[in-house]
């Protein structure tokens, strides 16, 4: 309906009354233009019909954790959501984590300034991260990962050393993809004057497309090609030409899934000093956390070698301080009763004396230290001594 309001609205004749402008100052939307830079529109690329209510608290709820005070979301059109975040950090780190997806179908998100109008607006490009296989070793280069890519769509980012060599299984690279196009399976390479290679691609968390075309926005059986040819295949293949192979495997081994979240950590951190460098009420940038972080584990680890190392001389003193406390004990309990006139000690209080350094220990506190000093050093000895047990 809305679609053919538009069409209609292009049509119409404006009267004299209906073509004058309406002049507003900035100062009537300085506060709201403000706000809309901390924006995200998202748009759900799918033909099946589905619960807004449930889209957005899921995704609130999603990225409620990745943000410093939540997301706020609004239904502002049909099939189109506004998300607003406090700042531009908080809108970073979810761009950083896409793609995104609301139940298996792909949630495509855009920067969003507020300055045009939706009907102008168009979704049709997400962030994909796409692993190139099949290359040789001396082409896993940044270089050669950028031009594949840009076949493909825009090129954000190829992951690489710093001398740009990116030797492994594949080239993994990072491109913003028109989603209105079949995904792109395979690329022929030429490299220097050597012949032509195949190389094939994968998709890391790529949601529910279709198999027979290769689209996103629709599964096989909305597929309308597939209807049109009355769901029979190409003439030189009786199978799907797509299919589950184009998904990337979950199960990455572990020092790369690490070096992976380094980096993503590393750009959002990035994010945070580039956003906050100038502000004073919060201090996120990378210069600052980095060193308290360190400068807490040394401190700790300086704080436990001196617990340690003085361990031996306080349960010396605990032990001539308990001796000396067990040996009198009855003497100062009648001391003290005859200075009390005869009465009773009420035993239930604890029992406080002086100790050597004029400090007042109780004696139960004394014999906790003492046990856990001993359980300390029998611990860090059984670390130096079995260290295959630690690592």
């Amino acid at each position: 309906m809305e679609e053919n309001l538009d069409v209609i609205l292009k049509k119409l004749s404006l009267t004299e009354s209906e073509n004058e402008d309406i002049k507003i100052q900035e100062e009537s939307f300085k506060n709201s233009q403000g706000k809309t830079k901390f924006c995200l529109l998202a748009k759900l690329l799918t033909q099946r019909p589905f619960n807004k209510g449930t889209l957005k608290s899921t995704m609130t709820n999603l990225w409620k954790p990745m943000t410093t005070r939540g997301v706020k979301a609004r239904d502002i059109g049909d099939n189109l959501f506004l998300f607003e975040f406090h700042d531009q950090y908080d809108k970073e780190t979810v761009l950083i984590a896409s793609p995104w997806c609301f139940d298996r179908q792909l949630l495509v998100l855009k920067d969003f300034n507020g300055d045009s109008q939706l009907a102008n607006i168009s979704l049709d490009e997400a962030l994909f991260w796409v692993q190139i296989y099949d290359l040789p070793i001396m082409a896993m280069t940044r270089e050669v990962g950028k031009a594949i890519g840009e076949t493909m769509g825009t090129v954000e980012e190829v992951e690489a050393e710093a001398d740009g060599t990116a030797w492994g299984r594949f080239l993994r690279v990072r491109v913003r993809l028109d989603v209105r196009k079949p995904l792109t399976r395979v690329k022929r390479v030429k490299l220097g004057s050597d012949p032509s290679i195949l190389v094939y691609f994968r998709y890391e968390r790529l949601p529910n497309f279709c198999f027979y075309c290769g689209k996103l926005d629709h599964g096989e059986r909305e597929c309308k090609m597939r209807l049109r040819n009355k769901g029979k295949m190409a003439a030189e293949s009786s199978e799907n030409q797509y299919g589950v192979w184009l998904r990337a495997p979950v199960g990455r081994d572990k020092a790369q899934r690490l070096q992976w979240g380094r980096n993503e950590v590393l750009a959002a951190a990035e994010g945070v000093a580039a956003v906050r460098e100038n502000d004073d009420a919060v201090k996120c940038g990378t210069d600052q956390v980095i060193p308290d972080l360190v400068g807490l584990r040394i401190g700790d680890e300086a704080k436990l070698e001196e617990q340690n190392q003085g361990s031996s001389s306080d349960v010396n003193i605990v032990d001539s301080d308990m001796a000396k406390s067990i040996d009198g004990q009855e003497e100062s309990v009648t001391a003290t009763s005859s200075s009390n006139g005869g009465s009773a000690v009420d035993m239930s209080k604890p029992q406080v004396q002086q100790s050597n350094n004029g400090v007042e220990r109780d004696l139960g506190t004394q014999f906790m230290t003492q046990t856990h000093n001993f359980s300390m050093q029998k611990r860090w000895k059984r670390r130096a001594t079995e260290p295959s047990i630690w690592s």
